[in-house]
């Protein structure tokens, strides 16, 4: 599955409360499962869900987190550095981030700092946990 997804939900929504998952194995390429649906509640009351195909066509392909609210949409992606489109019901905007230069640097870096005593790196052992724990329920190991 992909942990980066959700430590990025956890990231900016908080910790979840629950979450329960369907998994397959539907394109008998390998032993692993290669398909997982997902769907989750977080501590603040938000749901939300999650589709992992990693045998889909490069035609369908589509790395896309989307966030719907009152207000609008924000969307943005895991692993492309394509802009992070926001629409509203009177404009649409693009924030175009370019990707470090090394892509785990400013990770290496949060962490260097809070050892120096000079930050605070948001990855923590807790927040590890979570994304296991969550996981584990997504595949129903618990």
């Amino acid at each position: 599955m992909a942990p980066h997804t959700i430590d990025i939900l956890y990231f900016l929504l908080g910790k979840f409360s629950d979450a329960t998952g369907f998994i397959a194995n539907t394109g008998n390429l390998y032993d692993a499962e290669d398909t997982v649906s997902a769907s989750f509640r977080f501590e603040s009351g938000i749901i939300g869900s999650g589709l992992w195909c990693y045998v889909s066509s490069i035609q369908n392909q589509n790395d896309l987190i989307e966030f719907s609210g009152t207000k609008g949409i924000i969307r943005c992606s895991t692993f492309s550095f394509s802009p992070i489109e926001l629409i509203t019901d009177n404009r649409k905007e693009y924030f175009d981030i370019p990707s470090p230069q090394h892509i785990q640097q400013p990770m290496i870096q949060s962490i260097v700092n809070e050892i120096r005593g000079n930050g605070i790196c948001p990855s923590t052992g807790e927040t590890g946990i979570q994304t296991s724990w969550i996981i584990d329920k997504i595949f129903r190991k618990l």
